[in-house]
């Protein structure tokens, strides 16, 4: 979905996508999840059990495409990431080599953060797509390879850095115009040119 800046405490989360300018935001104390939309000014908010009912599309494509078909977790080896130690997870596809085609993740590994970890509610909302195993720090990087042995980057963390934010921060912003779910918030021509833009740049190259 291109660059995104997280911003993440004990006591909430937030991930501005700067291309796309829509925010996901959760926070304590009632952890509603929260898609609002900086350009159109578009705003939608749910309980995470009900959010979680509505993820299963993005959820669906997120699994293809960041893991194999029948895998399992293995310990990895860690690397340091934008400067932070991190802990590897391998996820490993177990189905015989001529059941993955050539553009299907056959491997995948997670660096985690050993200073990040995430709130549980933010864990219990993003773990039915990513498993709570590796939603419980922040992944720093992300790595696929295809059935063709092809290695893709699919998260890179460039920089890390502890900042001081206002007590409002976390708090969804006054007088958007409210709509029927999170696809209304982030679905339009700006999401959609990101979307073709960063799949142009991921198939026209080999990382």
């Amino acid at each position: 979905m291109g660059d995104r800046i997280l911003y993440i405490c004990k006591d909430g989360y937030k991930a501005e996508y700067t291309k796309a300018n829509y925010v996901i935001l959760m926070a304590q104390p009632k952890w509603d999840v929260t898609f609002y939309n900086k350009t159109r000014k578009t705003i939608f908010t749910n309980t995470i059990e009900k959010s979680k009912q509505n993820f299963g599309l993005r959820s669906r494509i997120a699994k293809e495409s960041f893991f194999p078909d029948n895998y399992k977790m293995v310990p990895g080896k860690g690397e340091v990431v934008a400067g932070h130690k991190t802990d590897c997870i391998m996820c490993i596809g177990q189905n015989s080599k001529e059941h993955y085609g050539k553009t299907d993740v056959v491997r995948s590994a997670y660096y985690m953060s050993n200073e990040i970890p995430m709130a549980p509610q933010v864990t219990d909302y993003f773990g039915q797509t990513w498993s709570n195993e590796l939603c419980r720090r922040q992944s720093l990087r992300i790595l696929g390879w295809t059935g063709a042995g092809v290695k893709k980057t699919k998260i890179e963390t460039v920089k890390l850095e502890k900042v001081t934010v206002p007590g409002d921060f976390f708090k969804a912003p006054e007088g958007y115009t409210k709509v029927k779910s999170e696809d209304n918030v982030m679905l339009g021509n700006d999401l959609i040119n990101d979307i073709v833009d960063d799949l142009g740049k991921q198939f026209g190259s080999n990382k």
